[in-house]
């Protein structure tokens, strides 16, 4: 239905990481501080809370339905236990870990900022380490029968090992290549097959000519006896023509198309550099704006502090008490209102000397976003229209 059963407040930082135990008796929480909280799901009450981390807590999984694993930032893996309110166990896993998920029996993987992951067995010793090549890792976990870790990095990539031996057993990647990883592949692919062509028309030439050779030998044969192997012959000579035909068409074909992809993604890369023009350029754009708010926030501030203090001055007072209290709060007052000004002159400055770079942007982004319509048009026979930002 949608309705919200509970609201549990009590980290004092972001929570970064949830999970349901496998009852769903249990949901555990853990914060930005290092903090675990676990809590009725039912209910909605606190039932444990878990100190020990000195880091975020980046994961969180559960070994049993009373056992809870944590992963932090301090590279530390705890094992808390929710009936006895204690830590059970905890290793040193990564120089900062990022993953752990445990598999029915009780294996446990994690994954780390130093490009590692590990498996443990159920005692919690250290098993296979495995290394990603290509960006920090986001996640790993182990198949249902423990037998192959998967993993992901930042990227995309999708890494395979199997864990008897530590063999990677494949990698893909989930992200298309990038623009300037096409142009190479292109760049290749046509010199390769500007190499090959003339090897593919040779062979095309002999063939044709061994088709008109094994013709002109049917031709004179005397009798039929004669006519029937050179007839074979001929047969294979002529699909042996077709083949190298076929070869020599597709490859031209496929060069044609492959230069014809090089003007396209030349205008990818183009619009590629447009597009992000344009995010700094808002970016930009959107900091100013925020100083310039800021500095108008501090002056309301700063106006507020000063209306507070001509009322304060104002307030009669009759004891030693009474007078300390109000002369602390002017002090309070005085202290608001020169933090203030210094933010709201602060703010202000940056704000315009963001102005002139601001200008020359513009206009840069404008000369690009032109020169890109340009080129578009010319590769595509569009008529040129009017850059807009």
């Amino acid at each position: 239905s949608g309705e919200q059963l509970h609201k549990m407040k009590k980290h004092t930082d972001w929570v970064m990481a949830a999970e349901f135990n496998h009852t769903s008796t249990y949901l555990a929480t853990g914060d930005r501080n290092g903090g675990v909280v676990v809590w009725d799901a039912e209910a909605g009450q606190e039932v444990q809370t878990f100190t020990g981390h000195r880091g975020a807590i980046t994961s969180l999984a559960w070994r049993t339905p009373d056992l809870l694993v944590s992963a932090s930032e301090d590279g530390s893996v705890k094992t808390w236990s929710v009936k006895e309110g204690a830590q059970a166990k905890t290793v040193a896993a990564h120089s900062s870990t990022v993953s752990v998920r445990l598999t029915v029996d009780g294996l446990m993987v994690t994954a780390g900022r130093d490009k590692t992951i590990t498996t443990w067995d159920k005692e919690g010793n250290k098993g296979k380490t495995f290394t990603i090549t290509n960006d920090l890792p986001v996640r790993a976990t182990l198949s249902h029968e423990g037998k192959r870790v998967i993993a992901t990095d930042w990227t995309g990539r999708v890494y395979v090992w199997d864990t008897a031996d530590g063999r990677e057993l494949s990698g893909i990647s989930l992200n298309p290549p990038t623009i300037a990883e096409q142009q190479q592949q292109v760049a290749k692919r046509i010199v390769d097959l500007e190499a090959d062509l003339p090897k593919l028309q040779a062979k095309l030439a002999e063939a044709t000519a061994a088709t008109i050779k094994a013709k002109a030998d049917v031709e004179a044969a005397k009798d039929a006896n004669a006519k029937r192997p050179l007839n074979l012959a001929a047969e294979v000579a002529a699909k042996k023509q077709d083949e190298a035909k076929a070869a020599f068409e597709n490859a031209e074909s496929e060069l044609k198309i492959a230069k014809s992809s090089v003007e396209r993604l030349k205008l990818g890369a183009f619009y590629a550099q447009v597009w992000k023009a344009k995010g700094d350029f808002a970016a930009h754009k959107d900091e100013q704006k925020r100083l310039l708010a800021e500095a108008e926030s501090a002056k309301g501030a700063l106006k507020q502090a000063e209306d507070d203090i001509k009322a304060a001055k104002k307030v009669k007072t009759t004891t030693k008490e009474e007078k300390e209290k109000i002369a602390k709060r002017i002090k309070d007052l005085e202290k608001t209102i020169s933090e203030n000004k210094k933010l709201a002159s602060d703010s202000k400055a940056a704000a315009e000397k963001m102005t002139k770079p601001l200008t020359a942007e513009e206009k840069k982004l404008q000369a690009l976003t032109a020169d890109y319509q340009k080129l578009k048009a010319a590769s595509t026979g569009i008529p040129v229209k009017s850059a807009k930002l």
